[in-house]
């Protein structure tokens, strides 16, 4: 379904596939950070077919918030939000591969505690989410042109997802998630 990056090979593919993306939808470049956790989408095959990363997002402090009112918003708590970023499926994975690029994003939330998404995201993604996913994302400032493209500053509450997983069918088992085994009955 989905793997961190964690060897050179890794973060070779990872920026293989998103730079890719990017280029085809005419996006400057801004390469990973060292603090970034890197995941590549897996297709049902094992194919990488897509990337995300995650940055911390600490209100008052984080770049974003120099391009919209991220930090204004009153729910991004201090360690308890993500940015984020480098979403890209490649064209012959897109559509039957985004529930796995989202329900990664859900499961890297829920694992570590985070209750909120702070984005700058593609207008036809957003759209995406909202139809087809029934994803409530809060638009924080009016779209604007950002190396290369349009995009939408958007706040996503994720917990409402993993707090609510049955009402949405698309979301996958969290891999990461501890089965806990409870003891046969007499023992």
């Amino acid at each position: 379904m989905y793997r961190k990056g964690d060897s050179l090979d890794d973060f070779i593919l990872f920026d293989r596939i998103w730079t890719r993306v990017w280029r085809q939808q005419g996006f400057e470049l801004e390469f990973t950070r060292r603090d970034a956790d890197c995941y590549l989408i897996l297709s049902d095959d094992g194919e990488a077919a897509g990337t995300v990363e995650f940055k911390r997002y600490d209100p008052g402090r984080h770049p974003l918030d120099a391009l919209a009112p991220f930090c204004g918003h009153p729910a991004l708590a201090p360690g308890k939000a993500v940015e984020v970023d480098k979403v890209a499926l490649l064209p012959e994975y897109r559509g039957r591969n985004l529930d796995k690029l989202i329900s990664l994003i859900v499961h890297y939330c829920e694992n570590r505690g985070c209750t909120h998404i702070v984005a700058l995201m593609e207008p036809k993604l957003c759209k995406a989410l909202r139809m087809a996913f029934r994803i409530k994302l809060e638009r924080i400032a009016e779209p604007f042109h950002y190396k290369g493209g349009m995009v939408v500053p958007v706040v996503c509450d994720v917990s409402r997802l993993y707090s609510n997983k049955s009402a949405y069918g698309w979301l996958l088992p969290n891999p990461e998630q501890p089965v806990i085994a409870l003891p046969a009955v007499g023992s």
